[in-house]
């Protein structure tokens, strides 16, 4: 057996078991995310035919840098919440504070992701689901150890060989819980979406312990300050007679 294999059912009942603990606050960064993406929705044109939309050209592109970037910073923020969930950190809507650096990379990196996965699914899908599978981490070393796109794909793909198939079953259960959890009349999905969240960071995490972090000399996702240790100055030392 791989050494760098995982267990699906201790990934899912990690993330359930951090839900049920911190279930109100995750409800609450979710709420707040869904009410934001419900502003970024005030932005958009409305509806027209294509000629209509070459009129409102300013307005379209207005609203897609909005969502852009509205995307980058939840996307990278909730990815930083679930890695700090993991790791027995703090957490809260301070995770969703992203450097100008990091910002950056996160875009490059998520660009480049999307289109060629969005060709690999143009041809017979299987080439697509082979790219995701291959370089689906590369998100999560940006945000957590500050690489460049191009080292994040090198990782990625390092930290999933030998593991696809076991990504693949990961990422179909993933859809399966986020299903029920839209069948529960939509609400389930403030369990499901913070369970398969924590999960896949669970993963990840656990992936990196086994396989490639002793290759790994870059910047981390910043902990929180209350989960900076504090030095301490050593008391003096009392002579005794």
């Amino acid at each position: 057996m791989n050494k760098k294999q995982f267990s699906i059912k201790e990934a899912v009942l990690f993330g359930w078991e951090k839900v049920k603990a911190n279930f109100w606050r995750l409800a609450f960064i979710l709420a707040s995310v869904i009410a934001l993406d419900l502003l970024v929705e005030v932005f958009k044109p409305a509806e027209a035919d294509f000629w209509s939309m070459l009129g409102k050209l300013d307005k379209w592109l207005f609203y897609v840098a909005i969502s852009l970037v509205f995307q980058i910073i939840t996307s990278a923020g909730l990815t930083s919440v679930s890695l700090h969930i993991v790791r027995g950190f703090d957490f809260g809507l301070t995770d969703f504070k992203l450097s100008f650096q990091r910002f950056w990379k996160y875009l490059v990196t998520l660009l480049i992701l999307t289109l060629v996965a969005s060709v690999g699914f143009v041809f017979l899908i299987i080439p697509g689901v082979y790219f995701l599978l291959t370089y689906g981490f590369a998100l999560y070393f940006v945000v957590d150890k500050n690489t460049s796109p191009n080292e994040a794909f090198r990782l990625s793909k390092k930290l999933a060989e030998g593991n696809r198939i076991k990504l693949l079953q990961l990422g179909l259960a993933m859809i399966g819980l986020n299903i029920l959890g839209a069948i529960a009349l939509g609400v389930g999905l403030f369990v499901s979406i913070p369970v398969s969240l924590i999960a896949c960071a669970w993963v990840y995490n656990e992936l990196l312990k086994k396989g490639t972090a002793s290759e790994i000399h870059t910047e981390p996702v910043p902990a929180p300050l209350e989960a900076a240790e504090i030095p301490t100055t050593p008391a003096p030392e009392v002579a005794t007679t």
